[in-house]
């Protein structure tokens, strides 16, 4: 659920109210453009409402000292939200539908990849030759460097014996 609140209790629910899968990673988008607020997920938009009550400015001036929003904090006596946020950004533009999407499939590609990296299981250390994939499991394609070509080539064929190192 993605609330509006200000100080003097004035509330508005933004779009449907979705409950994330508490197994994968999601972004959640949120827009203003001075007039309506749009909520987003994974790309998909949920809905919009008006901005009814509620001054940017008071919510961004907060108490003087620190802005009045919450992430991962319920307005009500809800037990607290075990999430891990990775990316937090403040945009100084109001990003529009093609943007929201543009920047949803940046961030799903740079996780198809860190699980790709994960996945390549690449020994730190080796006597032999290794076996180095060209395509990760989600279809990165993996170009490898060796940081020494006397030693190691980069297709992973060992081209000093460890006991020629020695």
């Amino acid at each position: 659920k993605t609330t509006i609140k200000t100080q003097g209790n004035n509330e508005n629910t933004l779009g449907k109210t979705r409950k994330l899968n508490e197994d994968e990673m999601s972004v959640v988008t949120v827009t203003y453009d001075g007039e309506y607020f749009d909520v987003y997920v994974n790309g998909e938009h949920l809905g919009y409402t008006e901005n009814k009550n509620h001054d940017l400015g008071t919510i961004f001036a907060g108490n003087g000292k620190d802005i009045l929003g919450y992430i991962a904090k319920s307005n009500w006596d809800d037990p607290y939200c075990d999430a891990v946020i990775t990316d937090f950004k403040i945009y100084n533009k109001t990003l529009d539908e093609e943007d929201v999407l543009k920047t949803y499939n940046e961030f799903a590609a740079r996780q198809q990849l860190r699980v790709d990296i994960a996945a390549a299981n690449v020994p730190k250390y080796t006597y032999e030759n290794l076996v180095l994939p060209a395509t990760g499991a989600n279809g990165a394609v993996i170009k490898w460097k060796s940081s020494d070509k006397k030693v190691l080539s980069e297709s992973g064929v060992e081209l000093i014996k460890a006991e020629e190192l020695t």
